[in-house]
């Protein structure tokens, strides 16, 4: 009997320990599914500008601008969008994901469609704002 309960104890122990603090792996991944603005990879994205794709280093240069920008807030209610958008489409597990990027001087909103939800984000990215850096792309 003390056995059983000594194993139960140490068990019990173990799981509270686990579900308390998460080895790192577990945590990055739980939070990486509710993620708002995650980092892309070059390998899984197209990046589009109109009907003109960008391939190359202005692709890299795109993606590294992308993942490096700060989040700002996340909208209520979408914003009024001007000018043509780039176009970032990827694929996450068996998930397509489209951003929608808008360029402005002082800052760029995001419009993240996946699922059958869209989600409008506000970004800033001194790369992305130039609007000379991004068009001599295409």
């Amino acid at each position: 009997m003390t056995w059983f309960f000594i194993i139960s104890l140490v068990v019990i122990s173990l799981v509270k320990i686990i579900i308390a603090c998460p080895p790192n792996f577990l945590a990055e991944r739980l939070v990486g599914k509710f993620e708002l603005h995650p980092k892309l990879e070059e390998k899984d994205v197209t990046i589009r500008v109109g009907e003109n794709q960008i391939e190359g280093q202005d692709k890299n240069e795109v993606l590294r601008s992308f993942n490096e920008a700060v989040f700002l807030n996340r909208y209520d209610l979408f914003p009024k969008t001007d000018g043509t958008p780039l176009v970032i489409e990827t694929k996450k597990g068996s998930k397509d994901i489209t951003f929608l990027v808008y360029r402005y001087n002082d800052h760029v909103d995001v419009f993240k469609q996946y699922k059958k939800t869209t989600v409008a984000y506000r970004l800033l990215s001194d790369c992305l704002q130039e609007p000379s850096r991004v068009e001599a792309a295409y």
